[in-house]
């Protein structure tokens, strides 16, 4: 058991270690699919830190971990290529999607920035349900951008590529998030 998680651990560091070495900006700007790419490894190594509750949208644990987003979002492609991988057993399944008002099939929303306005008038509620929101900013230079809703954002650090995490909103919708994955995080909270 423990070794299965200094493995999990070792891999996250790994991933993260290379993914930010990939997001450097010449080799990012050289190749635009490439920054999809270590975003989207980013997405899945966040997802491997996260425990769902078992009543969520998904009763078996087994069953599958959905991942949502409109298909003009320029991470569709890539998160194409992760579709089938597993996490924790369950397979990934990559869903279209072309509004933000009804998740409840998923356990992951993926939103683009230039989607931010659409998603808060889409969701203009609390989200209460166990689903992970990832926010990609990493076009912009904001940090410490917590907003309703989001629960990871993804943030350009200089050359590099990092994440933030509103720790209370993941408590509040019943999402555990392993302290390996907060230690490799910005805490955020809601307002700045």
């Amino acid at each position: 058991m423990f070794a299965k998680i200094r493995w999990r651990k070792a891999k996250f560091y790994l991933c993260s270690i290379v993914a930010s070495m990939l997001a450097t900006p010449g080799v990012a700007d050289s190749n635009g699919m490439r920054v999809e790419q270590v975003k989207t490894a980013f997405v899945l190594n966040i997802a491997r830190f996260v425990e769902w509750p078992s009543v969520a949208n998904q009763p078996k644990p087994s069953s599958q971990l959905a991942i949502c987003l409109q298909h003009a979002n320029p991470m569709f492609e890539s998160m194409l290529a992760i579709s089938g991988e597993t996490i924790s057993e369950r397979p990934i399944t990559i869903n279209p999607i072309s509004h933000f008002n009804n998740l409840t099939t998923c356990q992951i929303v993926l939103i683009a920035e230039s989607e931010l306005t659409k998603f808060q008038a889409e969701v203009a509620t609390e989200l209460n349900q166990p689903i992970l929101t990832i926010l990609d900013m990493t076009e912009s230079n904001q940090a410490n951008s917590a907003r309703s809703n989001i629960l990871v954002t993804l943030v350009r650090k200089g050359a590099r590529i990092g994440f933030e995490i509103n720790l209370e909103k993941a408590r509040g919708v019943n999402l555990r998030l392993s302290s390996e994955l907060l230690k490799l995080a910005t805490i955020v909270k809601e307002g700045g």
